[in-house]
């Protein structure tokens, strides 16, 4: 490209060493941390890495819900949003159309998140090929289910008879599997009503199965999670995950992990992995060992986290820091993504490849919106070995009209050196900065831009003496 007035050229040497830069591995938020990693790394796709693509944007869905907000689920690709106001406890549905209905629930339990699982309940549960079904959204504790998909919303009871109180839940088997305090629970075969368990005269692999679990001291307390996983229920605590085998009444109860999960709303299973938040940090579980990968997020406080996954990401929210962090399997990188405040999270849920948002202040968002905004991408100071000589920045940028990038160098002393200004025009083409020189330890690289990008290839031109 040709150089602009006042810019110095590397000078006539006899040859120029090319350098490839290697500090887009992700996010890296640790302490004497250099090469390899990203100290910010904000709207980039993890999955892309190590080439720099900037992320679909986020929009509001819904403003101003009133009172209190208590949970979010997604059923299918409708949106439920339960919250409490004025003495009672509401639902908002939300169609994949966008219309919006509201209904008031109860005025029960007015400060529970709720627990919706969905459930084929037959007219026969004994019979399940000649009768009819109809699929039903349950929900905990309160005991009541509706059809997600009725034109209008009416609850209904459940169970008319006897039935446990149950604060987390799943279905496996045909079955509801429940949690409640140190107590696991699993209905009849069929039949999310039926909750009769053996009698000395009634001994049958279809009923209903109740237990206390508490195999040893460190799995002690109160379950916080269940899920179905490799096609086992797997039952969190704080510091523990237990997992229920065989196929039918009676089943038996055994020690999977030593690591529990702090909260059931950061479990979610991304590219056959379990992720989970414990209480020193996010685990991703295989099948076989559960291995912690938040390292590259630093020393963070992970208390009322909530996460979900969605399209091959897994997004957590830390209302320590106000943070949404994203995690693709895929390349085990971590990047941020705040593209504007969204306030308190208190629920998060996935449909397809979107991820859906509750706030506390009563706004939903959604991800995988055409509109792209600000990111930005910071290096590790990388250049020591280049201290002293003429070098120049070489990339090549995917743009489209309207996006924009800026490249610049920054030494130990803060003082940043502008190497490159690009306005996208739907093009792809290499681009190479002016010269600079590196002065002091310590310099770094940062990328700073808006719109749809991808910067790849990136590399250091050296003039060698």
């Amino acid at each position: 490209m040709p150089r602009r007035r006042g810019e110095a050229a590397i000078p006539a040497v006899r040859s120029t060493r090319v350098r490839p830069y290697h500090g887009f591995t992700g996010l890296d938020c640790r302490r004497g941390v250099r090469e390899g990693g990203l100290r910010q790394a904000q709207n980039i796709d993890p999955r892309a890495l190590p080439a720099l693509q900037t992320t679909a944007g986020v929009k509001r869905l819904k403003s101003g819900l009133p009172g209190k907000m208590l949970s979010l689920h997604v059923l299918g690709e409708t949106v439920l949003v339960f919250y409490q106001n004025a003495g009672a406890v509401y639902l908002l549905r939300r169609l994949p159309s966008g219309q919006e209905s509201t209904v008031r629930m109860t005025d029960k339990d007015l400060d529970a998140r709720r627990t919706v699982i969905p459930f084929n309940r037959y007219s026969d549960p004994a019979d399940p090929l000649s009768g009819s079904w109809a699929h039903l959204a349950l929900v905990y504790p309160d005991g009541l289910c509706f059809d997600p998909a009725a034109e209008a919303i009416s609850f209904s009871p459940i169970s008319t008879g006897a039935a446990p109180t149950i604060t987390h839940a799943c279905v496996h088997l045909s079955r509801v599997f429940g949690a409640h305090g140190d107590r696991l629970y699993a209905s009849g075969f069929n039949d999310p009503a039926d909750w009769d368990l053996d009698t000395a005269a009634d001994v049958d692999g279809s009923n209903a199965w109740a237990s206390t679990v508490q195999s040893n001291t460190r799995a002690g307390g109160d379950f916080t999670a269940l899920c179905v996983y490799q096609g086992h229920v797997l039952a969190f605590k704080r510091g523990f995950c237990h997992v229920l085998n065989n196929n039918k009444n009676p089943f038996r109860v055994a020690d999977l992990l030593t690591v529990g999960t702090i909260d059931s709303r950061t479990v979610a299973e991304v590219n056959g992995k379990l992720l989970f938040v414990a209480e020193d940090g996010v685990y991703r579980y295989n099948g076989d060992t559960a291995t912690r990968i938040s390292e590259p997020l630093g020393e963070l406080l992970y208390t009322g986290a909530v996460a979900t996954a969605a399209d091959g990401l897994y997004y957590l929210y830390t209302p320590a820091d106000g943070q949404l962090y994203v995690y693709a399997e895929e390349t085990g990188a971590w990047c941020a993504r705040t593209p504007f405040s969204l306030g308190h999270l208190v629920g998060m849920a996935a449909a397809g490849t979107r991820c859906y948002m509750l706030s506390d202040d009563g706004s939903l968002y959604a991800t995988g919106y055409g509109t792209r905004g600000s990111f930005t991408a910071e290096t590790w100071p990388a250049l020591h070995e280049e201290l002293g000589r003429v070098c120049r920045l070489s990339l090549v940028a995917t743009t489209e009209v309207g996006s924009r990038l800026q490249v610049k160098y920054i030494d130990q002393d803060e003082r940043g050196t502008m190497l490159l200004a690009i306005t996208g025009n739907d093009s792809c083409k290499r681009y190479e900065s002016r010269a600079f020189t590196p002065a002091s330890y310590g310099g770094r690289l940062v990328f700073t831009g808006v719109g749809r990008m991808v910067v790849q290839d990136v590399q250091l031109l050296v003039a060698e003496d």
